[in-house]
């Protein structure tokens, strides 16, 4: 069984269908869902496939990784200041 609707968001958005497919699975069958772009459709796919990954994993990660070369950076050179400071060197681990 395949149902197709236009997804109901704003109008910008109207040529986005959602497909439901029953699918077969080993002890039941579920309804899965699956978009259809319009054409060209591979184009619009591969754009769409490369903002989820952009904005879901490579943001995140850039600003956890800035987050955290922050921190590293605060923690570290205190101990640097410190040392020239004193005269002598520390070894930190």
């Amino acid at each position: 069984m395949i149902v197709s609707s236009p997804l109901i968001t704003n109008s910008a958005a109207d040529w986005l269908l959602v497909q439901v497919r029953e699918v077969e699975l080993l002890l039941y069958s579920a309804a899965r869902c699956s978009v259809i772009y319009p054409a060209p459709s591979d184009v619009i796919e591969r754009h769409v496939t490369m903002a989820t990954f952009i904005c879901q994993y490579v943001v995140p990660m850039l600003v956890t990784s800035l987050a955290y070369g922050r921190i590293a950076c605060r923690l570290w050179w205190p101990a640097h200041d410190i040392a020239r400071a004193s005269g002598y060197l520390i070894l930190i681990l």
